[in-house]
């Protein structure tokens, strides 16, 4: 669970290096999903079958899928030339990121409790 957030937390760094040119545009279809990075596939994956019938779990999956939207949504406006736009969602990126930590830490905290 550790490491998965350790690389979910660099997509804000990936991101942004995206935006200043400083980095190759990814596939936006692929970067849209919530199951093609490591977190998203531990959540759907082991994390659903040790923890899927606690809401923590489902918080954390919805906060994730929401972030790759989010992601996929700054990818577009980049590619389309609307850089106010990508500006204003990278901004809606990192919260959403928060987030994904937040429930992440809910999740990890409604675990032991039921230990």
């Amino acid at each position: 669970m550790a490491a998965a957030l350790a690389a979910h937390a660099e997509w804000n760094r990936k991101l942004q290096e995206v935006l200043d040119g400083e980095a190759p545009m990814p596939e936006i279809g692929d970067v849209a999903r919530d199951d093609m990075c490591a977190l998203g596939r531990w959540i759907k994956g082991e994390g659903a079958e040790k923890f899927g019938r606690l809401p923590a779990h489902a918080s954390l999956r919805a906060a994730h899928a929401d972030f790759h939207l989010l992601v996929g949504e700054t990818l577009t406006a980049h590619a389309a030339g609307d850089l106010a736009k990508a500006s204003e969602c990278i901004r809606k990126v990192r919260s959403g990121s928060s987030r994904v930590q937040l429930e992440l830490v809910r999740l990890s905290v409604a675990a032991r409790g039921r230990t």
